[in-house]
């Protein structure tokens, strides 16, 4: 399996901390490994969108993809900040 994303958001990716983007690595080797952790958490009213939470410090992140993207592997569509300000899927 392999995760792309469009450019701004790789930009915007590239300026979260340091130890933000360690977490997001991590949580990404870990679904490369195991990805049917992934599949039962479907986005409500669209079957291709899957989303994946975990916790940094007491925050919580969203990181959502699409599994049935016209690409291979998975696409990385948004990174948001849960209860917080992030990128904004198409989906909002």
């Amino acid at each position: 399996m392999s995760v792309s994303c469009d450019k701004a958001l790789l930009a915007h990716l590239n300026t979260l901390p340091t130890h933000i983007q360690d977490h997001i690595r991590a949580n990404l080797r870990f679904l490369e490994a195991h990805p049917s952790d992934l599949e039962p958490n479907t986005i409500e009213g669209d079957a291709s969108l899957r989303w994946w939470e975990f916790e940094v410090g007491g925050a919580k992140y969203r990181m959502t993809f699409d599994v049935e993207a016209r690409r291979p592997g998975w696409v990385l569509t948004s990174f948001d900040k849960v209860g917080g300000r992030g990128t904004r899927p198409a989906w909002y």
